[in-house]
């Protein structure tokens, strides 16, 4: 949508973050400007590639964005439709709705179809992440090694369950703006950081790399993400506002570390949430248990090493996964 936009001549930003005449801030999928000497003209548009049609709320939410940032016109594009409550929704409020049909008039028909083709077929999800380069009985040690007492020579903890499961989170791309002191003068520099954060917690698990691979996995193996990407971008942005209000040096030291937790270069002027992708991180996942006590062991199956910040967040959330694999 950025793209046709772009070709139409606008200006494009994509998850632009902007705060309205409430004082909240909203997150844009696609926000599209264009000027003149005369006038500008904005539009948002919300990008819905599900397969489900959408409901009425969606357009709803829209329209409150549009109107509490002043933009000219709304738009929903939806691969999969609407429902009647939406059409008649957007019809009252003034929110364009795009669905297939629009698609091909506006895209062409091979692009449209390559929409279609991008959504998985119904009993599938798609997953987007590394390829699992370690091995079932590798694993299977490693979680077994963990319960195991000084030297490996005593058992404290039995392995209750084993599986491999899909952790869902999300790739977010930062750029930061620093500070740096040159011949008495300051100047900024920025930087720009692709992170991985899990869709559990909200919790920051390293630098993405730099090359995914995409494959379909059983609906079963993969976990549903628990928070939204907004409760990333607003960690961070909540994090980089403290930092700001500091002055004495243990307390910058603090704000630092807590930005560096989260995945920010510090030192930090300011911060830019670029682009926000949906991923799932494949693990090997083993329950160890000791009486009544139970705790989660988590290997990543990429790398074939044990993550303490996933065995934390699945441990948890133990109650989810029971759940889940019962279902």
């Amino acid at each position: 949508m950025a793209a046709f936009f772009a070709e139409n001549g606008y200006e494009t930003r994509l998850n632009a973050v902007l705060e309205g005449r409430s004082g909240g801030q909203h997150e844009v999928d696609v926000l599209a400007d264009k000027a003149d000497a005369l006038t500008s003209f904005r539009v948002a548009v919300e990008c819905k590639a599900w397969q489900q049609p959408i409901e009425k709320d969606v357009v709803s939410k829209l329209h409150y964005v549009v109107s509490d940032l002043g933009l000219n016109k709304g738009i929903v594009v939806s691969t999969g439709g609407w429902r009647s409550g939406a059409q008649r929704t957007a019809a009252d409020l003034g929110i364009e709705l795009w669905g297939p049909d629009e698609l091909a008039r506006h895209l062409g028909e091979p692009a449209a179809a390559n929409l279609g083709a991008s959504i998985p077929a119904p009993g599938t999800k798609e997953v987007t992440g590394l390829p699992v380069c370690s091995s079932r009985d590798a694993a299977d040690r490693l979680v077994r090694s963990a319960g195991k007492g000084r030297l490996n020579l005593l058992t404290r903890e039995e392995l209750a369950w084993f599986t491999q499961l899909w952790v869902p989170g999300y790739c977010v791309r930062l750029t930061v703006a620093r500070e740096q002191q040159r011949r008495l003068r300051s100047r900024l520099s920025s930087v720009t950081s692709d992170g991985l954060y899990e869709a559990l917690s909200g919790t920051y698990l390293g630098p993405a790399p730099t090359e995914w691979s995409c494959e379909l996995v059983e609906p079963r193996l993969a976990l549903p993400a628990s928070v939204r990407e907004t409760k990333v971008h607003g960690a961070l942005r909540a994090a980089l506002r403290s930092y700001q209000k500091v002055t004495s040096a243990p307390a910058v030291q603090r704000h630092e570390a807590t930005l560096h937790h989260l995945g920010v270069p510090v030192p930090c002027a300011s911060l830019s949430i670029e682009s926000t992708h949906p991923v799932h991180l494949p693990y090997w996942v083993g329950i160890l248990q000791s009486g009544a006590q139970q705790r989660v062991v988590a290997v990543d199956a990429h790398l074939g090493t044990e993550s303490e910040p996933m065995s934390a967040v699945l441990t948890a959330n133990l109650p989810q996964i029971r759940a889940h694999f019962a279902a």
